[in-house]
Formats: structure tokens, C-alpha cells, sequence
């Protein structure tokens, strides 16, 4: 009997397009200035070694020319590439029922 199904929602639950493509193209910066922080300090991020919102605010939101704060950055962070996949979230809910 299954228990649990687990769904990765970047990706699978949403689609879009990736944050640093996005961002680099509304922003008029190169992808090349932000893929440091996604090779460093991000990996760290990922594992909870460090915290995102701490390791941005070490000079990545100046080099990214973002205007706002650390949080505002986020808030459009994880508005890009939102999309709900409609079937997949179909299945979900019938796999929940």
C-alpha cells in the first residue's frame, strides 16, 4: 500500500522560466554576473548550510543592481516561473482523495 507520494514542485507542479534567466533579461544583466552565487554560495543554500536571504544580502543584491531588499528580491524570486501544471495538480487531488 502506498503511504506517500512526493512531488517536486519546481518543475513538476510549476512551470516557468528559470529565475536567473528571467531576471537577467528584465535587468539588463548578464547571466555570466549571477551564475557565481547559483555555483557558490547557493549550493550551501540548498542544503541548509546557509541562508539565501543572508548570502544575498554579501553583495549579490548590488552585483545584481536589484533596488529593493533581500525579501523583495525573494518575492520576485518566487514569482517567476509559477505556473501550475493543471493535470499534474489534477492528479495530486485524486491521489489525495
Amino acid at each position: 500500500m502506498i503511504k506517500a507520494v512526493i512531488f517536486d514542485s519546481d518543475g513538476m507542479l510549476t512551470h516557468g522560466p528559470r529565475f536567473s534567466d528571467t531576471y537577467a533579461k528584465e535587468h539588463g544583466i548578464s547571466i555570466e554576473e549571477m551564475t557565481p552565487f547559483f555555483t557558490g554560495p547557493f549550493r550551501e543554500c540548498l542544503v541548509g548550510k546557509a541562508d539565501v536571504k543572508e548570502e544575498l544580502k554579501k553583495g549579490w543584491l548590488k552585483r545584481w543592481q536589484w533596488k529593493g531588499t533581500a525579501d523583495d528580491l525573494l518575492g520576485y524570486w518566487f514569482s517567476v516561473g509559477d505556473t501550475l501544471d493543471q493535470e499534474v495538480f489534477t492528479m495530486v487531488g485524486a491521489l489525495r482523495s
